[in-house]
């Protein structure tokens, strides 16, 4: 079975799916899907209703619905966070007894679903190959950078699907930044409302200017560390960036060719976000808590701060599972089924209003 990490919080959204209002007093995006990418890629995802179960037939990818069904609870067990809300033995007896009647493989999957529901988590899911091979074609609406207020540098990061083209997103967003810096920008706000899940990679390349880390000491895994993924096993992974990379433990992920300085790098930043920010959006507004002068505006986040690894079984189908827990730079780890809670209640206006006051902007 394939093995690679995904941050993934529900890549489920519903197609072409129509926006809403969300709480910055803006029109929301048109609701975005995410994908699976290549390891380790990193997703945070929004729940949604999951897409009607693919009806095929078996193939010569399960031989044996028994084994397939078992193999998969095994990782599930091994895996998951929340292991423990599964009575283990019952089911795998009820796996025989799915696997003995079965016709079609669209009812194994209705039964790993129902145990990844079951785990609790509101994150674990399953994809069909089909499914997959439907969110590969959605597009990724780029963020947004600018100045208001005169002084104000905005950025508006929605979520980014997929590994395709990261790298020119970052560096179209790392871009902009430097644009908007070089009017002599007072302070900035980061925009996470739209932030719903994807792969945060990109992103953290993109605003990394902002992040306001170290970057001396390429060769140390703790230089430039903006944020963990805890295991229950006790291990932490971290999450860097440094001169325009950003890194999953010590490896790169996404660059930005010709990396920006800020030309203040101790510049007050206000972090928005709300009930739309889950996962990636989680993760990259966790990645600036313990920067100096940073302060979070905005509402509850949807409460989905862990990490999901994805396994693809035999037919192409692939588990999202809920496996690891969020950590900041400090170190300070997140309840993996709770909400983010701002510093202060507010709105996008709030927010630059707030920065005006600040004694940098005066």
């Amino acid at each position: 079975m394939a093995f690679r990490l995904i941050m993934a919080f529900v890549l489920l959204v519903a197609l072409g799916a129509c926006g809403t209002a969300d709480e910055s007093g803006d029109a929301a995006a048109p609701t975005e899907a995410t994908s699976t990418s290549k390891a380790p890629a990193v997703v945070v995802t929004s729940m949604t209703t999951a897409p009607a179960t693919t009806t095929t037939t078996f193939s010569p990818e399960i031989p044996d619905a028994e084994a397939y069904l078992l193999e998969a609870m095994d990782i599930v067990e091994a895996g998951a966070l929340f292991s423990d809300a599964i009575e283990w033995e019952t089911r795998r007896d009820q796996a025989r007894s799915v696997a003995a009647s079965a016709t079609k493989a669209s009812e194994l999957h209705t039964f790993l679903r129902r145990l990844l529901r079951d785990l609790g988590d509101d994150q674990s899911f399953l994809v069909t190959s089909d499914e997959a091979e439907q969110e590969a074609d959605i597009n990724n609406a780029p963020p947004e950078v600018a100045l208001v207020e005169e002084r104000i540098g905005y950025v508006r990061v929605p979520w980014f699907f997929g590994d395709i083209d990261a790298d020119a997103y970052a560096e179209d967003l790392q871009g902009a930044i430097a644009e908007v810096d070089q009017e002599g920008v007072c302070g900035w706000v980061v925009d996470l409302f739209a932030a719903k899940g994807g792969n945060p990679f990109p992103a953290l390349s993109g605003i990394g200017p902002l992040l306001g880390v170290a970057t001396e000491d390429p060769g140390d895994q703790m230089d430039g560390v903006v944020g963990h993924f805890a295991f229950e096993n006790g291990e932490e992974i971290p999450v860097r960036y440094h001169n325009g990379v950003s890194y999953w433990n010590d490896e790169p992920y996404v660059t930005v060719s010709e990396p920006y300085t800020v030309r203040d790098p101790e510049a007050p930043i206000v972090v928005l976000m709300g009930s739309r920010t889950q996962g990636t959006g989680e993760f990259l507004a966790i990645s600036f808590i313990g920067r100096p002068n940073t302060w979070t505006f905005g509402f509850p986040t949807a409460g989905t701060p862990a990490a999901n690894f994805d396994w693809s079984l035999s037919d192409g189908a692939v588990m999202y599972i809920a496996a690891a827990t969020m950590a900041d730079r400090t170190g300070h780890v997140y309840d993996p089924s709770a909400s983010l809670i701002p510093d202060q209640e507010g709105s996008k206006l709030d927010a630059i209003a707030w920065l005006l006051a600040q004694p940098a902007c005066q």
